[in-house]
């Protein structure tokens, strides 16, 4: 199966990097902590330890119920660490162009997104800025992953991200969590349907969260 195939390449990645790999290892290989869970590869070496979940799109994680409390409980173990990977086929589509010609924000236009949308807040238009607050949040989220080592592009799924940086330490559960359910508010609000009333805490949760974010990977940007 292509799934296969693309799992196996990415634990010949592993054994590249001086790792013992084990490809869908059963309860008795996994660690304590995660022996309820099922992952695709499990890689250790000496100084490092990694549970890996392979899937073939974006989506599949997105529709994985078990992928938050794997990452919180790998979180707890300084020594482990939780690598996600959204294979997809071997020959990609062509790109639309729109993807082609699309470029990061940087981290002053960030900035600029974040106090527009919260003046859109303060001037009464809740919805939008709640919108605007979620796209600098997610812009934000690519920019602390690739500062510590990971990739994020075009089609980082937001749960992904959020995952990634809940089991690296960087967010909190609660944190991960309100994501979560703001990503619920955010679909209604896009979508076009009747938006329930917007807590007041909702907009600097977004703006805060993002601020940190681009904060922290430039301190590591620097530090590098």
């Amino acid at each position: 199966m292509e799934i296969e195939q693309q799992i196996n390449r990415v634990a010949d990645r592993y054994r590249e990097q001086g790792y013992e790999v084990v490809v869908h290892p059963g309860p008795d290989a996994l660690p304590p902590f995660a022996k309820d869970f099922k992952v695709e590869i499990l890689a250790k070496r000496p100084d490092s330890n990694v549970l890996a979940s392979v899937k073939a799109d974006a989506r599949a994680f997105e529709t994985d119920r078990e992928l938050s409390m794997l990452a919180e409980a790998i979180g707890k173990h300084p020594s482990w660490r939780y690598d996600v990977f959204a294979v997809g086929p071997s020959e990609a589509p062509p790109q639309p162009e729109y993807e082609r010609e699309a470029t990061e924000l940087t981290d002053q236009q960030i900035t600029e997104a974040l106090d527009a949308a919260e003046r859109l807040y303060q001037h009464g238009y809740a919805p939008q800025a709640v919108i605007a607050a979620w796209a600098a949040a997610e812009s934000a989220m690519r920019h602390r992953i690739r500062a510590q080592g990971g990739k994020a592009a075009w089609g980082a799924a937001p749960r992904g991200m959020l995952s990634e940086l809940v089991s690296s330490g960087v967010l909190s559960r609660d944190n991960y969590t309100k994501f979560r359910d703001l990503s619920h508010l955010r679909n209604i609000i896009v979508h076009g349907f009747a938006v329930p009333e917007i807590d007041p805490s909702v907009v600097p949760f977004l703006t805060n969260t993002a601020r940190q974010l681009l904060a922290d990977a430039k301190a590591l940007n620097q530090a590098s």
